[in-house]
């Protein structure tokens, strides 16, 4: 338990410094719709060599943050509780530039829930 939480915290840090890095620019890299799907507003140019192609590829950071709170005007059994659940997570994607109209792209996704009630109750 011990070492998941201290990996927890080791992901949470590496995502929130990388996302700094990787947002440190005056017009956003990116837009998100109202249906959370990513708009890029910037993408990488066009390149002749291979290693050329992996130094001018661009880093899109994002935190993400969520909490709810469920509370019952009228508690009917011991299954209907009140309480609060919350989590936090991050994404780090990574464009390749273009060599030939060839280019990849690939991702880390990382997120943890925190929660007021016993994972069993939570059904």
């Amino acid at each position: 338990m011990k070492i998941q939480n201290q990996c927890t915290i080791l992901c949470a840090t590496l995502l929130f410094a990388s996302a700094m890095y990787a947002n440190d620019t005056t017009v956003p890299k990116y837009a998100i719709k109202s249906n959370y799907e990513i708009l890029y507003t910037h993408s990488p140019k066009k390149v002749e060599s291979f290693m050329e192609m992996l130094e001018e590829g661009t880093l899109y950071g994002r935190l993400r943050s969520n909490t709810f709170m469920y509370q019952w005007e009228k508690e009917i059994d011991q299954k209907q509780q009140n309480h609060l659940t919350s989590g936090l997570g991050g994404s780090l994607i990574y464009k390749s530039a273009s060599l030939y109209n060839l280019d990849f792209t690939t991702g880390f996704y990382y997120t943890y829930g925190f929660t007021d009630i016993a994972s069993e109750d939570a059904a």
